[in-house]
């Protein structure tokens, strides 16, 4: 929501609350109850309902940007979620099959190419690559992996290929406990 969309709500509340509220007070001014002063005690009344009023667009205001804040964050865990690619390469009884990533269990041999998405966490069993890691760290460039080093399901494979071995699938993953939190 635009920045001047959450400013009008707010002006409508104000106005709404303002004036729904003002009215009252000024006819207890303008005509008072017999036996009561004209004058200073009638005063206060009339500023207790507008500060109720302001109470009330301040409450207001908040729920909009609490609102605003839970559709934005419900965006990015959808965005995370799509992250993670519908399909892993595994090796299964020495040939390559492509699989759902539902499928994938851990111990099974994941092959990688050149600009996939790493479908399951793991650690790579041969090749190597640059693995764009930013959707997890922040960071712009690609780190480096050979044998040995830990892969993580949605990060992006660089230039090189490499096969990896599957450690952590399903809900274990480490993008399945990032969307959790």
């Amino acid at each position: 929501m635009p920045w001047f969309s959450i400013l009008a709500i707010f002006f409508v509340v104000w106005f709404l609350a303002l004036f729904l509220t003002l009215p009252f007070g000024v006819k207890r001014v303008e005509n008072p109850e017999p036996g009561q002063d004209h004058g200073a005690p009638e005063q206060p009344y009339m500023w207790y309902k507008v500060g109720a009023a302001f109470i009330i667009a301040l409450i207001l205001t908040g729920n909009a940007f609490e609102a605003r804040a839970k559709r934005n964050t419900a965006a990015a865990l959808r965005a995370l979620v799509r992250l993670q690619p519908a399909a892993a390469r595994v090796v299964r009884e020495g040939e390559e099959r492509d699989l759902p990533v539902g499928e994938v269990l851990a111990g099974d041999v994941v092959v990688v190419r050149p600009g996939e998405r790493v479908p399951v966490d793991g650690v790579i069993a041969s090749g190597t690559s640059g693995v764009d890691e930013s959707m997890l760290t922040g960071e712009s460039m690609p780190v480096a992996k050979g044998p040995g080093d830990r892969v993580i399901g949605g990060t992006i494979n660089g230039t090189g290929a490499f096969r990896f071995r599957a450690t952590t699938v399903g809900e274990a993953s480490t993008l399945a406990q990032v969307v959790r939190l």
